[in-house]
């Protein structure tokens, strides 16, 4: 996880101690009491970005496909813990049992354990449980594999259980098959871009690739994008 020491100053994170701890000390708690180093999470601008977004549309249920060690999550239930919505986290934690105790334990501790529950299995497969089932969401987040299809799949069974007007954000912008994944989403589902505020991240290993982020429009940012109602959604 990197995480410039300029984003984590108090006013630019959501109100979540536990949250502000792992920024901080760039770790992550277990139920024994012992720490791990903090590797898989969102950058501390993107968590204050997806906290303002659940604050602001007030998602009775949101899911998240990736869970990490819990950094996304807490953003999301810090929103939603003030608002009264519940999350959906999806993770298989395939050979990663730190990572699931990690996360878990952390939503304990921040006291968001009654808004939340957690399903251990490939969104893949927990997907269409949740559409079969009736599920409904107002707000989605996709953090998961960021392979072309398994990025596709999640938002194939992610928007047919958004309500028209929902929401859903997309982590690691930048990368080549999450971008195929968003074109789709704004080509073919008619999906509408939102500001969440977040100044557009052209940064690459090298001046060559940065640049040729920035003439193809493909910044590193989370980006948001709002489904469209039935009579604009001429693409469906």
């Amino acid at each position: 996880m990197n995480t410039a020491r300029s984003e984590i100053r108090p006013g630019n994170l959501p109100p979540c101690p536990v949250l502000e701890e792992m920024y901080r000390t760039g770790r992550v708690r277990l139920p024994d009491g012992s720490t791990r180093p903090a590797s898989s999470g969102i950058s501390a601008r993107h968590a204050a970005a997806l906290y303002r977004m659940v604050l602001c549309e007030k998602p009775e249920l949101v899911i998240e496909t990736g869970m990490g060690q819990g950094f996304s999550t807490l953003a999301i239930l810090c929103a939603l813990a003030q608002t009264g919505g519940r999350l959906i986290s999806i993770d298989p934690y395939e050979g990663w049992e730190s990572g699931m105790q990690a996360a878990l334990f952390a939503v304990r501790r921040a006291g968001y354990a009654e808004y939340h529950r957690f399903i251990r299995r490939r969104s893949s497969e927990a997907l269409p449980f949740l559409v079969a089932e009736g599920t409904r969401i107002q707000m989605a987040y996709v953090d998961g594999s960021h392979r072309f299809e398994d990025v596709f799949i999640d938002f194939y069974y992610l928007d047919r259980m958004l309500v028209p007007g929902g929401v859903i954000g997309f982590n690691n912008c930048g990368w080549t098959d999450v971008y195929r994944v968003i074109r789709f989403v704004q080509k073919r589902r008619r999906y509408r871009e939102l500001d969440a505020g977040l100044a557009p991240d052209y940064s690459a290993r090298n001046a060559f690739l940065s640049l040729l982020r920035r003439i193809m429009r493909r910044p590193r940012k989370d980006r948001y994008f709002r489904k469209p109602f039935p009579e604009t959604d001429r693409a469906g």
